[in-house]
């Protein structure tokens, strides 16, 4: 009978051992979770930033490269010249460029971090390339 006694409180202390080492190990990885939760929101925090930065560039540049097609339909207008075939070959390229530069920034949430760098240089380069091709139209006329 004493060793019976003595068998259920050292079997109660060893589940209740038990109990507290599988409790602290939930806490622990809730806490670990806790964590790795608020980074992905500082990065994705980090992120959501830097692709409103680029919108908002992408907004001024897309109003800089209206504003030159409209100073060029005036021209046209004024001077009431034609373009060449070069010209409007370029013009064919500048709006594909355009529409193309449109759907990328239209689906700017679905880049993830490990693809943002590439996507910003890819983007302004872009949108360097319909300025200059823009521009080259307007010297040529």
């Amino acid at each position: 009978m004493i060793i019976m006694s003595k068998f259920s409180k050292i079997s109660a202390v060893l589940v209740f051992i038990m109990s507290m080492i599988v409790f602290a190990g939930c806490n622990s990885g809730q806490k670990q979770n806790n964590e790795s939760n608020e980074q992905e929101s500082e990065i994705s925090g980090e992120l959501v930033e830097k692709q409103n930065e680029l919108k908002g560039l992408a907004n001024e540049e897309f109003s800089n490269i209206n504003e030159k097609v409209r100073q060029l339909n005036s021209r046209i207008e004024d001077e009431g010249a034609e373009l060449s075939e070069h010209q409007e070959e370029l013009l064919d390229e500048i709006q594909e460029m355009r529409v193309d530069a449109n759907n990328r920034l239209s689906k700017i949430e679905n880049v993830s971090e490990e693809e943002w760098d590439e996507f910003r240089a890819n983007f302004e380069e872009d949108i360097e390339s319909i300025q200059a091709k823009l521009d080259e139209v307007l010297d040529d006329f």
